[in-house]
């Protein structure tokens, strides 16, 4: 073994499915798997195109890694009049333009990484086969938008009992009001 070997074995490889995930008010969606490489900044149209179909309509903004932000995907985003949020080409400048990407911008998409390894362990995925691994990818993509779909359920129930007492709180205070006129 060389010193060449040596330093490759200690390099840190993630290994196992390569996956895009998009989100659009707060539920992910699975825009590519693979297990063969690719580089990821060839798929962001054709996301920005399945949020189009999805839709009816193009986004507003797109908030996306440097890796995705290559000349010819800035192109075709401002043809179509679609805001890229991410850092700008070039130099850094001191004074931080509208357009630049903000610490906390991506939390979202970082939080859902961090749900599905932690909660529902996506890094912990050991099937043998590429078809069973995409599987659990997304089925796992899945329980995520069951998650948040609960969660928006659990909230509009909660939100329409809650206008409903106050409704009937009013119904009794005018109540009261007449009773006290007819006295």
């Amino acid at each position: 073994m060389t010193a060449a070997d040596n330093i490759a074995i200690k390099a840190k490889v993630e290994f196992g499915a390569k996956i895009d995930v998009s989100i659009t008010n707060g539920f992910a969606f699975l825009e590519e798997s693979s297990w063969d490489a690719y580089n990821e900044g060839t798929t962001l149209i054709a996301t920005v195109e399945r949020y189009k179909k999805r839709t009816g309509c193009y986004p507003k903004k797109v908030f996306a890694d440097k890796i995705y932000c290559n000349r010819a995907n800035r192109k075709r985003l401002k043809e179509l009049k679609i805001d890229l949020v991410a850092k700008p080409l070039g130099r850094p400048s001191k004074a931080m333009e509208p357009s630049h990407i903000r610490p906390g911008d991506r939390n979202p998409i970082e939080g859902k990484f961090g749900q599905a390894k932690t909660a529902y362990g996506l890094n912990r995925i050991k099937a043998r086969l590429t078809d069973t691994s995409l599987s659990w990818i997304a089925t796992i993509i899945m329980v995520l938008n069951l998650v948040k779909l609960t969660g928006k359920v659990l909230y509009c129930s909660m939100h329409k009992i809650i206008i409903e007492e106050r409704m009937i709180k009013q119904i009794e205070y005018l109540y009261y009001i007449k009773k006290c006129e007819r006295a």
